[in-house]
């Protein structure tokens, strides 16, 4: 399912992904790649802290998946500035 869903956000269709991606954590909800594939994809949508929880769930899942801690600390970047601009 997770190739399902990257398709979808690959041909733009990021909705769609999103939706696949919500399936497939329910259908896997202890799949730590399942819920970083979904922040992916919040992220690309502009949702930045629900992609940020998500990136949270993974590392409590498991803790050796790269790359994850520094998306999160991005996205923390990124929501700290946009909060600041205001």
């Amino acid at each position: 399912m997770n190739t399902l869903g990257y398709g979808y956000a690959e041909s733009d269709r990021l909705e769609q992904a999103q939706i696949i991606f919500k399936l497939n954590m329910r259908t896997f909800p202890y799949e730590p790649k399942i819920y970083d594939s979904y922040a992916v994809i919040l992220a690309l949508l502009g949702e930045k802290e629900e992609a940020m929880i998500n990136y949270n769930k993974v590392l409590l899942l498991d803790r050796n998946i790269t790359n994850v801690s520094e998306q999160y600390k991005k996205l923390k970047e990124e929501l700290f500035e946009t909060r600041s601009d205001r």
